[in-house]
């Protein structure tokens, strides 16, 4: 274990010989939360489940509960993190409590997923607003665009992806941002994520550049925002608190595995793995080898195994059931019984009895939770479940296993992320349960040496920024924190980019220098680089300034200013990828609804979905089944190999009404509308802009249109010409929808014109649904459009609401476009 404080920043091996003194080494018997909270009881029921802090908790007391420094902590999983964020909290209200503060204030937390952000929700919510501070989940799930739409509350839980979207607008609200006080960030090793990593990067760096440039503005300054970075063990712990810090005095702890408050006992097995055996079979290989591992190491505790797939979840299991029945107590055997009486998971049902279980995000909602909770009251002796979990909800078990080293990509197999193996590996111990907790990992033979350093030791955080450089200097320079190339430098110095960059610059394709002022001017030439490219594609503009320089230039400024255009605004405000972008400059304006739909699927943000091997039949069977009754509307060609293909095939398969059988692909279907919803959005306003195909004249009414139709689809989840219509109204889905059809009831007003009682025969309802159902349908708005021909070749439009007591909760869009033969847009009203 190694502590310091980043004012001159020390070398790793300065830092390593600082120690504090060794009385905090260990608990002390002073440190109850009585005595923490002698002069403060409205805060002691927040610590209630436990009479002492652990050694990790009273190593940290100081810095984080008699201080105001930003702080970063690497330790361990399961080392009782979350009271450190509690404390910090704890520190803020007692402050405000002293200063007589009786404005608002607000706190912010920032964990990689959503599943995480419920979790601390749920448990602070109640010990919180007992003392009056509100709390509030932001996530991708809440419907909100801007600060004004946030909750009036105190504790705001946020993904670096949601906030990142929100405080791209923090201009539009200064005092919002005045009154943010403290900032934790968990899983702050998330950075080492290629794709989620330079989101949280971004984040960080402007909530800090903001508070930083308003409170210069303020009177007598601002109070410095408190930042808590919390981290799974990393060496490079320095380099989090130089970036957090950033010039400020940051204090940070890196805590040895060795002081994990559980033991864990680490296994590496190797196995051979033939040139000519698949990484598939390999795979499957190992279940062969499970049962004795489970039999050595679990000592008759929970059991997790992680696997790869969600398809190898359910093998492993099958493979278990199948040939190693467990020994089961009649408590145990009743509780297993009731779990598979209430899963709705028909293979979930059939093992549950066994002892063994599976959990994957496929699994609905219902399923997963009740998974979740038999497995935390020990129910459940052995469960499956995909990587996903470990840095998802918190399950942990006596026995983790890793099931082999490799996941499946669009790429092939590889190997996980060593942050990932760490991630999976600190689930191992109970906490409140066991004293120690054992992690085994199954790997080829020739993996084991690796494996071994990494299981006894830990690796670099990573920024990966400089792969996302465009969009996160378009946003600022959309912002005005950056307008020409020194202001980008300044931003770029606040990133953690620049803190790795300095210490290994070849890491970052950048050329081997021990000069600071050289690796300086070797980053600036990447932002060159990345600035010209942002104007090639007319993100931004670069122009020259006016004689004597302008605001942000200094010595070393090249008399360029940079500023945002309507197509750099448009990639900002819908959080698109410069890739899209680059693909959306390719549209011609002539484009028809299946050139723009499939326009559509190549677009980067759809990246994050993978094609398994394990749903390409389902897939395929919707693409070209011989045998199914109906497929999709424009089928692909050949067989559906890639990320691409999945997108289309899925999303055509909702708009065309059709099952998609199995629970992930739903789910995922879902998410692939969403994110076309706010593509879509964004492709609207870029064509309306105008042509922008290369050497491309004339207008693009046509491509206009194909893409207001695509919007609707994704809106109503339906094709443009749909028969299915139905699938609209509340209580219709997939099912009823295609029952109604099959019978003639196609439009709005044949289903108004049906009499109820053959309304619910259709669709084997008793009474009253027919009426509720009719009552639904007229309640819908009707609309009357009247074109009349003026003078002087003027169209009058006029748009008429017929029904005066429709559904207030129905949203109704309208836009307006006119064209003429020459594919020239006359009139574009959107959201009329």
């Amino acid at each position: 274990m190694y502590s310091g404080r980043v004012g001159d920043l020390r070398s790793v091996d300065e830092i390593g010989s600082y120690e504090k003194k060794s009385e905090f080494l260990q608990p002390n018997p002073n440190r109850t939360f009585l005595s923490c909270f002698l002069s403060a009881p409205a805060f002691r029921h927040i610590f209630s489940e436990f009479t002492q802090f652990n050694e990790i908790q009273s190593l940290v007391m100081d810095d984080l509960l008699y201080a105001d420094k930003s702080l970063v902590v690497s330790a361990p999983t399961g080392s009782g993190k979350t009271v450190i964020f509690e404390l910090a909290m704890v520190r803020l209200l007692m402050n405000l409590e002293d200063a007589d503060y009786g404005g608002d204030f607000k706190m912010i937390y920032v964990a990689p997923i959503k599943a995480l952000c419920a979790e601390k929700f749920n448990g602070w919510r109640e010990k919180f607003e007992r003392i009056g501070v509100k709390s509030a989940e932001v996530t991708g799930d809440t419907d909100l665009r801007d600060f004004w739409d946030l909750p009036d509350c105190n504790l705001i839980l946020t993904t670096p992806e949601k906030w990142n979207s929100v405080t791209r607008r923090w201009r539009q609200n200064v005092q919002f941002m005045r009154l943010i006080k403290l900032v934790m960030i968990d899983e702050v090793h998330i950075l080492n994520d290629p794709n989620r990593g330079p989101v949280l990067e971004a984040v960080v760096s402007r909530m800090r550049n903001i508070h930083r440039f308003i409170g210069g503005e303020s009177e007598g300054g601002m109070e410095p925002m408190r930042i808590i970075a919390l981290s799974a063990t990393a060496p490079n712990v320095a380099d989090l608190a130089a970036w957090v810090g950033h010039g400020n005095t940051t204090c940070f702890y890196n805590i040895a595995e060795s002081r994990r408050p559980i033991k864990i006992d680490k296994y590496v097995q190797g196995y051979y793995c033939d040139t000519n055996t698949s990484s598939y079979r390999f795979d499957l290989n190992l279940n062969y080898k499970l049962f004795d591992i489970i039999v050595k190491y679990s000592g008759n505790r929970p059991t997790l195994v992680f696997c790869s797939t969600r398809k190898a979840t359910e093998t492993a299991i099958n493979h278990l059931v199948n040939n190693h029945p467990l020994r089961l107590t009649p408590d145990r055997t009743n509780a297993l019984m009731e779990i598979a009486e209430k899963v709705q998971n028909v293979e979930l049902k059939r093992c549950a009895p066994t002892g063994y279980v599976f959990y994957h995000a496929g699994m609905s909602f219902a399923d997963r939770s009740l998974v979740e909770e038999s497995f935390r009251a020990g129910n459940i002796p052995v469960m499956c479940c995909t990587s996903a979990l470990a840095m998802g909800v918190n399950l942990p078990a006596h026995l983790v296993i890793i099931k082999s080293t490799q996941m499946y990509t669009d790429y092939g197999m590889e190997e996980y992320p060593e942050s990932s193996i760490f991630q999976m590996i600190g689930r191992a111990g109970r906490p409140q349960f066991d004293t120690f907790g054992v992690a085994v990992i199954m790997t080829q033979r020739e993996n084991v040496q690796k494996y071994e350093r990494l299981a006894t030791g830990s690796i670099p955080i990573e920024s990966y920024l400089h792969e996302h450089l465009a969009e996160h200097l378009n946003s600022e320079i959309v912002l005005q924190t950056i307008t020409d190339l020194a202001s980008a430098m300044v931003w770029l110095r606040s990133t953690f980019l620049y803190v790795r960059a300095l210490g290994a610059p070849v890491r970052y394709g950048l050329p081997a220098a021990k000069d600071k002022a050289q690796i300086e001017r070797n980053l600036e030439e990447l932002c060159r680089t990345v600035l010209n490219a942002l104007e090639k594609y007319s993100a931004i503009a670069i122009v020259a300034k006016d004689q004597g320089g302008g605001e942000g230039s200094d010595g070393g400024d090249d008399g360029l200013r940079l500023s945002s255009t309507l197509y750099g605004r448009l990639m900002a405000h819908y959080c698109i990828s410069f890739q899209t972008v680059k693909l959306l400059r390719k549209i011609k304006g002539t484009e028809p609804l299946l050139e723009m739909f499939t326009l559509l699927t190549y677009c980067q943000e759809f990246a994050v979905f993978k094609c398994r091997n394990s749903d390409k039949r389902v897939l395929n069977e919707l693409n070209r089944s011989t045998t199914a009754s109906s497929t999709i509307r424009f089928p692909l060609r050949g067989r559906i190999q890639n990320t691409t293909a999945m997108v289309s095939c899925l999303m055509q398969a909702v708009f065309g009404n059709l099952p998609i059988e199995h629970p992930s692909l739903q789910q995922e279907a879902t998410r692939m509308i969403a994110i076309g919803r706010r593509l879509v959005k964004c492709m609207v306003e870029f064509i309306s802009l105008g042509p922008r195909g290369s050497g491309e004249d004339g207008g693009v009414f046509h491509a206009l249109l194909s893409t207001l139709v695509l919007r609707q689809c994704l809106e109503t989840k339906l094709w443009e010409n749909s028969p299915f219509l139905s699938k609209q109204l509340r209580g219709i889905g997939v099912v009823y929808a295609g029952q109604l059809a099959a019978r003639g009831k196609i439009s709005f007003q044949e289903l108004a014109e049906t009499n109820p009682r053959e309304l619910e025969v259709i669709l084997k309802k008793a009474p009253p649904f027919g009426n509720n159902l009719m009552e639904t349908v007229r309640k819908l708005p009707i609309f009357e459009i009247e074109l009349v021909l003026k003078q002087d070749y003027v169209v009058e439009v006029t748009v008429t609401q017929q029904n005066k007591g429709y559904d207030r909760q129905v949203s109704v869009r309208l836009s307006v476009l006119v064209g003429d033969t020459s594919n020239e847009v006359l009139y574009f009203k959107d959201n009329v």
